[in-house]
């Protein structure tokens, strides 16, 4: 029975110190290679408690046994240190519990940003009322594909808000929007002769885009915001590294049509002369928080979460998947040097495959922007 419970006990310490290592191992190599990035898509609310769980049946089981050795003994609670270590992580990196409850809607001037990846939704009240119960100053929407009935989406949300749709992007803005472009990226997709993890069949390909509006926030900040929407692929057998830098690179050497509206409601059509520095950026990365592709995608820029969010984030899969909350933060939200989040939320907006995130930000101090 001793010996029974011995070797059951450093089989399942084993197993502890696996699924440590291979979240350990995703979190410090992230997606830098192919093979990492499916270590760093391991969930934390799921990898730490199962090691740590594992890590509590190899103890007892040795209190069970005979006295372990010193070197046993040593691994055990050597092991079980480590582990609270990645609690620690978990609890006030990754989750921020110490800065909970997250503080109200700020009352002075500032820009409420939504995004949302609207991917399964069929009926429009499921996406105007959810948008509605947020108060966004501007909406950004991604994948609009379903047959929702898009063409009555403006008098859905009403005359206080202006509606732009380009290239599988739908914006709902209450500002004036200066001028926009978009950007097809072309990103390579799987060989024709390769099946995707996804359920469609061979070669599928997703070439990604990307979107920037500069909106007109003269009157609440003296000036104007510019907003990058990103929507990057999903399929999991392509590597993250690769994405994040060729759409930055292909975003970087942009060169096509901008869009302009005067204030007059004309709109013209103008040589773009690329995209201008965000202030925001905001989009379906399907890159995790901590991303080493997609912080190298996005230089010198914090994440929204990092600065003003805390508590469980995560937003796919909203329903599905046989999983009962989301597992992964693919939906992300960025800000500049020069612009600062004062409030983060993730909401469920009872629709969808995805959760949206609201944002709250206002500058932090960088000169007036003059619009075109």
């Amino acid at each position: 029975m001793k010996l029974a419970a011995r070797w059951l006990g450093l089989t399942l310490l084993f197993l502890s110190i696996l699924v440590f290592l291979a979240w350990l191992l995703g979190r410090v190599l992230s997606d830098r290679f192919l093979w990492s990035q499916y270590l760093s898509w391991l969930p934390s609310i799921l990898s730490v408690p199962v090691a740590v769980l594992l890590w509590m049946l190899a103890a007892a089981l040795h209190r069970l046994g005979r006295r372990p050795s010193k070197p046993r003994a040593f691994g055990l609670w050597g092991t079980g240190v480590c582990l609270a270590v990645a609690m620690l992580h978990f609890a006030l990196v990754e989750l921020r519990l110490h800065h909970l409850p997250l503080p109200p809607r700020p009352t002075s001037p500032h820009l409420r940003i939504l995004h949302w990846n609207v991917t399964a939704i069929q009926r429009l009240h499921q996406v105007r009322d959810p948008l509605l119960a947020q108060h966004a100053d501007i909406a950004i929407l991604v994948n609009p594909h379903s047959d929702v009935g898009w063409a009555a989406f403006p008098e859905a949300v009403g005359p206080d808000f202006r509606v732009i749709s380009s290239a599988g992007f739908v914006i709902a803005s209450r500002l004036p929007v200066l001028r926009y472009g978009v950007a097809w990226l072309g990103l390579q997709g799987l060989p024709p002769e390769t099946e995707s993890s996804l359920p469609r069949r061979h070669g599928w390909t997703d070439p990604g885009r990307a979107m920037y509006l500069e909106l007109d926030t003269r009157a609440a900040f003296g000036r104007t915001s510019v907003i990058w929407a990103i929507d990057l692929p999903s399929e999991p057998k392509l590597s993250r590294w690769k994405i994040a830098h060729d759409a930055a690179a292909i975003i970087a050497s942009y060169r096509g049509t901008e869009i302009v509206i005067r204030e007059n409601g004309t709109i013209e059509g103008v040589p773009s002369a690329g995209f201008p520095p965000p202030d925001v950026v905001v989009g379906d990365f399907n890159m995790t928080r901590g991303s080493a592709a997609m912080r190298s995608m996005l230089p010198g820029m914090r994440h929204a979460f990092d600065e003003a969010g805390a508590g469980y984030a995560a937003t796919w899969p909203r329903y599905g998947y046989r999983t009962p909350i989301p597992l992964i933060h693919v939906d992300h939200l960025w800000v500049s040097p020069n612009t600062t989040a004062l409030r983060y939320e993730i909401v469920d907006p009872g629709f969808g495959f995805h959760r949206m995130q609201v944002g709250d930000v206002v500058p932090g101090g960088t000169p007036l922007r003059g619009a075109r």
